[in-house]
């Protein structure tokens, strides 16, 4: 027989295991992903009948044939000795020569790839074999191993498992074949898996609920089964007979639209413990078992039964056939809107509005659509187009509204049933347009000394509604210097007691000209006015704190320079009252010119539509208020923040000032900054570089805003983010490298989950189960966005070079998140995946304020391929763990950060109390008294596991939610402490602290060998001398760890009453005791490996059970050593003698 041939250029490095939560997970591969098992299609459904395609470096989607032969392997559905075993499908196989290797090949496996010295269970079925026996192998590097003991010609299907341990891996699929021998055969139900072969079958689910069922389809939720060997999947069969009673093939690989009875129907096949049932037929009785299946499709004895009846198709309102008509929009007053209209045939109207253009989309059959009269808060239709109306009358009232802006109404008639079905009439709704009442534009003048022009009562002109009033000032004189435009209001008041701010707006600026606000005998800073287009506008704000009492406003316009020709000043709107607004005026329209000279200055007014103005300044608002003021850009290009050029008029924003962002401005933030209300037109930028930006309230964003790695954008009051512009948070990853993950969290909302790793392939996305506490890959098959407050764990792009440690740049482009964010509908004591939902750090110890009843935060700290190693770091009020990774949890959790906790509650909350600007690695908050110390397990293999214990006021000697974390049993390699029987990676034990005190700590590992115990660091006491003792209770000795490590040996298990730390020297320090239980003698790659803790031993020797002497080993003079024997599969007696002569005899399977 020649040895197996498989392909030595492909390796793909991946853990054995992805399941990283509470329960391990086992490896297979077989037809259907259950759990963690992949993908080889050992049932050979879904593929088409025919021969199969020749290669020799195997597929990642078929199987193949290594080289050509007179009759190539196919798959087919029947042969002369009858049908599959499993499903629709199977492949015969024959080899016509004997001259050259002819191997089966399964498909490549697209997840875990085999592992050398890693025991696998081949396990398949055959029919009507001309030989005894094939050859098997996994992964090439270990050749292949013959199956005996085949049946000759027998037409039934049988079952056959063979143990393959590969000593190296050089490709990563199965090959079943014969070598130079001619023969024949039939495979089907082909599985793969690690360990021993398992003939157990799991546990069936419970608790099957039916929900969400309609006419078509139905949701199916049950309770997971359990299987001893790890994680289980599940095979849910459906159909239309009560009880027919089927029972799966153990072992049987089937698939989706398989049948497992005549009217028994494969419906799924996954590892969920819910899916939704579609395309059913209405008014029907559908009976459904769920059978739990392991890694070896062992089925579970029974399946979970249950039926359910899909409900009578909804029955659609008729449609109207007469739409509304006769829409009157009117009594416009420059906020409200009156419209009113006839109504249709329908028993309801829809009234959309639309502000700048037309109605543009028109409601959808089905669709349910709030209204509110205020413009802009109702449901959103296609763009802009808002409801404002759903009722059954024939008028209302619209609020909200902007002046100058016009809007755009239609009104819909529509049927609604019983059923709740709504029927639109879409066909020429009533439609109509209004603009809404500009400013009104009526002002006075006056004239005192040659330059100046001031506004008083004295003469009035009044233009129309739709034009702009213009006070223009003519010089035909050259050079005339210091022209001033000024707002008398000698008979109005302004209370600045109430009125704590001033704000002018001003268009059509032009360079070295001054603003100035006098109020009484006081002139307030005056700003300069900065140039920018017609388009534009800019707001100058005066402070008025400083003064008290009523004041008499004037407003100055200067210009500084010598000039000559036209210059033109218009002011917006008339007087100023006592409530800080304009009142409109009325009066004739005509002007009186004062005596100036008329061959130098003229003053005019126009009327009949909007005026097109040049060279000129005019006034478009002036408010006094008691409202923050807003800073502007200069909309000359931005700049930095800090810098007072940036901004109109010079000042710096602060906390209590508005900001607009303007034009083409691109503005940069580092350092610490603030201010009260954030906006961004379109074309204009803002990048917070570095540091942190806060700002109290809301942001409306028509631009862009980049928020850089490490940088923070915090806000205060719980506001909706509101524009149509674009918000970047940048966030980069740990050093990765490639197979690696990073447990992920949005800043944004409306981030799609898998173009934000392109490169990441597609089955590599992961949202965690909190009802199996393993990962699921997510279900792409329509679009996904990140979840809010949702941690998805993704691997890093596929694109990356093997064991390269890169960065991930992390992109989130959306809405930035801001508020109230958080999961409900929670379990208490289930854990969840959620993560950071803000682009800003946030204080854990806020979130454990917030959420006072949660546990322990784990992060995702492991590397490729490491697993006996801990996954997750932690993180409580009682401090934090760290990994081999090297990263260790601070008191701020970070943007884009992903963790899983245990809520302890219904909800999970986050609010803007918890955002922080902190970039520092400290710990949580300081408590008094708190003394803690760290403890690390290492191996020389490179295991690490690191556990704490802290003294504190705020812990007991039982459970403290957010003080014990539990240990989340993701290594099997660890070391824990106890409380009342479970294992905990952090402990808190109640204050005062007494050196009479114990803490038990549990130990367990999967790889017998050499291990290290020892403190990390320490604060508190244990920083002031307190010694800190390790009991070993097996070798009866008490080791001072603050003086230094402790090494032991260990065979495989759980040892959880073996160690436990003390606080004071109850036995001497070299004190053991020399018993059977205190050696360990266990099988070390075929040697024996032999510790016997702090005794010497003198001489060792092995025996077999008839008394034999196979192997000795005199003067040791060692507390370890190693023989070498060729005793195999055999149990030997060994008899270890100590330097004062006494004996033990230990057992072991060799």
């Amino acid at each position: 027989m020649k040895k197996l041939l498989l392909n030595r250029k492909k390796l793909m490095q991946l853990a054995l295991t992805l399941c990283l939560i509470l329960v391990s997970a086992n490896t297979s591969w077989g037809q259907q992903t259950i759990g963690s098992f992949q993908y080889i299609n050992g049932g050979f459904e879904g593929y088409s009948t025919g021969n199969l395609a020749v290669t020799t470096s195997g597929s990642s989607n078929a199987w193949t044939i290594q080289t050509t032969v007179t009759t190539l392997p196919k798959i087919v559905t029947s042969t002369t000795n009858g049908s599959a075993r499993t499903g629709s499908n199977f492949v015969a196989v024959a080899n016509s020569t004997t001259s050259a290797n002819r191997v089966l090949q399964s498909p490549t496996t697209t997840g875990t790839a085999p592992a050398a010295a890693t025991a696998y269970t081949i396990q398949y079925y055959y029919r009507n074999s001309t030989v005894a026996g094939f050859g098997v192998g996994v992964g090439n590097g270990g050749g292949y191993t013959t199956v005996a003991g085949m049946t000759i010609g027998d037409g039934t299907w049988l079952r056959k498992a063979v143990s393959y341990t590969p000593s190296a891996i050089s490709s990563n699929f199965l090959v079943l074949g014969r070598l130079n021998a001619t023969y024949t055969a039939e495979f089907d139900d082909i599985v793969v898996y690690a360990g021993a072969e398992d003939t157990t079958a799991p546990t069936v689910g419970s608790s099957a609920i039916v929900s969400a069922i309609t006419s078509s389809q139905q949701t199916i939720n049950w309770t997971a089964g359990s299987d001893t060997e790890g994680a289980v999947g599940y095979m849910v069969v459906r159909s239309t007979i009560a009880d027919p009673a089927s029972t799966p093939n153990q072992g049987g690989i089937y698939s989706v639209g398989n049948t497992v009875a005549t009217d028994e129907q494969v419906v799924y096949m996954g590892n969920g413990t819910n899916f939704t049932d579609l395309g059913l037929a209405q008014n029907t009785t559908y009976y459904y078992r769920i059978y739990t299946v392991d890694k070896a499709f062992n089925y579970s004895a029974t399946g979970l039964s249950f039926n359910s009846t899909t409900t009578a198709p909804i029955v659609s309102a008729t449609e109207p056939t007469i739409q509304a008509s006769g829409l009157t929009l009117g009594n416009v007053t420059g906020s409200t809107l009156d419209i009113s209209w006839t109504a249709g045939n329908g028993s309801n109207s829809l009234v959309l509005v639309k502000a700048t253009s037309a109605v543009d989309t028109d409601p959808t059959d089905g669709g349910i659509y709030t209204s509110n009269l205020a413009f802009g808060f109702g449901t959103q239709i296609g763009t802009g187009n808002y409801a404002v109306y759903n009722g059954t009358g024939n008028s209302a009232t619209i609020t909200g509204l902007t002046r100058g802006s016009t809007y755009y109404v239609k009104v819909y008639t529509f049927n609604v049933n019983a059923a709740g079905s709504e029927n639109y009439l879409t066909t020429s709704p009533a439609n109509g347009s209004i603009l809404n009442l500009p400013y009104q534009n009526t002002f006075t003048f006056d004239s005192t000394t040659d330059g100046f022009a001031t506004l008083t009562r004295a003469v009035a002109i009044q233009v129309t509604e739709s034009s702009i009033g213009t006070l223009k000032i003519n010089s035909t004189g050259a050079n005339r210097n210091s022209s001033i435009v000024g707002l008398n209001t000698s008979y109005a008041r302004v209370d600045v007691t109430t009125n704590k701010y001033a704000h002018i707006t001003l268009k059509n600026m032009t360079t070295n000209n001054n603003i100035q606000l006098v109020c009484g005998s006081t002139n307030l800073n005056p700003r300069q006015i900065i140039t920018t287009s017609d388009a534009n506008y800019k707001t100058y704000d005066f402070d008025l704190s400083a003064l008290t009492g009523d004041q008499y406003p004037t407003i100055n316009i200067s210009v500084k320079d010598t000039w000559s020709g036209t210059a033109t000043y218009a002011v917006d709107d008339t007087v100023i009252q006592s409530n800080g607004t304009y009142k409109n005026r009325t009066g004739v329209n005509t002007a009186t010119v004062p005596r100036l000279d008329a061959t130098n200055w003229q003053l005019e007014g126009t009327e009949g539509g909007l005026l097109d103005f040049t060279n000129f300044i005019y006034i478009d608002s002036i408010v006094f208020d008691n409202v923050l003021p807003t800073l502007v850009s200069n909309g000359t290009g931005g700049g930095n923040w800090s810098a007072g050029t940036t901004w109109a008029g010079g000042i710096v924003p602060g906390t209590n000032d508005n900001v607009n962002i303007v034009g083409s401005d691109a503005v940069n933030s580092t350092g610490t900054r603030n201010c009260n209300q954030l906006s961004i037109t379109s074309g204009s930028s803002l990048t917070v570089a570095g540091g942190s930006l806060t700002v109290k309230n809301g942001i409306i964003n028509n631009g862009t805003i980049t928020i850089e790695n490490n940088a923070n954008l915090i806000q205060v009051n719980n506001v909706a983010n509101t524009g149509s512009g674009t918000a970047i948070v940048k966030r980069n990853s740990a050093s990765i490298q490639l197979y690696d993950y990073t447990l992920w969290s949005s800043p944004v909302a409306g981030q799609n989950l898998r173009t934000f790793s392109n490169n990441t392939l597609a089955n590599r996305f992961y949202t965690y189960n909190s009802t199996t506490n393993q990962y699921n890959a997510v279900d792409f098959s329509s679009p996904v966005n990140f979840a809010p407050a949702t941690g998805y764990l993704i691997r890093a792009p596929n694109t990356w070079a093997p064991a390269t440690p890169d960065t991930f740049n992390g992109v989130f482009t959306g809405i930035l998140n801001n508020g109230n964010q958080g999961l409900s509908s929670l379990i208490p004591n289930q854990f969840y995946a959620t993560g950071n939902p803000y682009p800003s750090t946030i204080s854990a110890e806020a979130f454990y304020t917030e959420n006072a009843s949660a546990g322990t935060l784990y992060f995702w700290r492991r590397t490729n391929g490491n697993i006996s190693t801990t996954a997750y770091a932690t993180l409580n009020r009682a401090g934090s763990t760290t990994t081999s990774f090297g990263l260790t949890p601070s008191a701020d959790i970070a943007v884009g950060q992903g963790f899983i906790v245990s809520p302890g509650a219904t909800t999970l909350s986050f609010k803007n109390a918890m955002r922080s600007s902190n970039t520092s690695a400290t710990f949580l908050r300081t408590i008094e008294n708190r003394s803690r110390f760290w403890l690390n397990l290492t191996s020389i293999t490179g295991a690490f596991c690191q556990t704490m214990v802290a003294y504190m006021p705020e812990a007991t000697s039982g459970v403290d939610n957010a003080i014990d974390g539990r240990y989340f049993n993701d290594s099997p390699i660890a070391l824990t402490s106890i409380i009342n029987n479970e294992e905990y990676t952090i402990q808190g034990r109640a204050m005062p602290f007494s050196t009479s005190d114990s803490v038990p700590l549990g130990f367990k590992t999967d790889a017998a060998g050499n291990y290290t115990i020892a403190i990390d660091h320490v604060d508190g006491l244990f920083s002031t001398g307190q010694a800190i003792y390790l009991k070993d209770n097996l070798l009866n000795t008490v080791n001072n760890l603050s003086a230094g490590s402790y090494s032991f040996a260990s065979a495989i298990g759980t040892f959880n009453s073996r160690f436990e730390l003390v606080y004071q020297s109850t036995l001497a320090e070299t004190n053991p005791t020399f018993t059977a239980n205190s050696v360990i003698a266990f099988n070390d790659n075929g040697d024996i490996r032999i510790n016997s803790g702090s005794t010497i031993m003198e001489l060792v020797r092995v025996y077999d059970l008839l008394g034999r002497l196979l192997v000795e080993k005199k003067q040791i003079n060692s507390s370890e050593t190693k023989l070498s024997t060729t005793a195999i599969n055999q149990v030997l007696l060994i008899e270890i003698t100590a330097a004062n002569g006494t004996k033990v005899t230990k057992k072991i399977i060799q």
